[in-house]
């Protein structure tokens, strides 16, 4: 799959609800979001969970949880839930993808070629391709 870099972020293709724009890949996020300008501009309204509050580095916010929002990425569609609302920029951004994602995949990012692989754990043995001992 081909990805995006924009100052520093990587952005994939995605649908969010038939509406083509980007997820930005965040390794450092420990939730998924999805972008409060693109809801706003689209008339999008999901399943609300949960509100839950959110720290940052400018102070605690409480935030609306949605569930079952429709998701294509790499031509597959499923639905995403626990994603939390929040300013991601311009509306084009549609989710954050972070730690609640990462962890269903072994992410391969190959920056000169601008290219991602997703691979689910059950299809590689990574004892057996591991490059570096890992100790716990």
């Amino acid at each position: 799959m081909e990805l995006v870099l924009v100052n520093g972020h990587v952005k994939i293709p995605v649908a969010v609800s038939g509406i083509d724009g980007y997820a930005i890949l965040d390794t450092g996020a420990q939730i998924n979001s999805i972008n409060s300008a693109f809801m706003q501009k689209n008339g999008l309204g999901f399943n609300t969970g949960k509100k839950i509050k959110l720290q940052g580095v400018y102070g605690t916010k409480t935030r609306k949880n949605y569930n079952n929002v429709l998701v294509n990425l790499l031509g597959t569609e499923f639905l995403l839930d626990n994603v939390v609302e929040s300013f991601i920029g311009h509306h084009s951004d549609q989710l954050l993808l972070g730690a609640g994602f990462f962890s269903n995949f072994v992410v391969q990012l190959d920056y000169p070629k601008r290219k991602i692989r997703l691979i689910t754990h059950d299809l590689i043995d990574m004892q057996k391709l591991a490059n570096v001992k890992m100790q716990y």
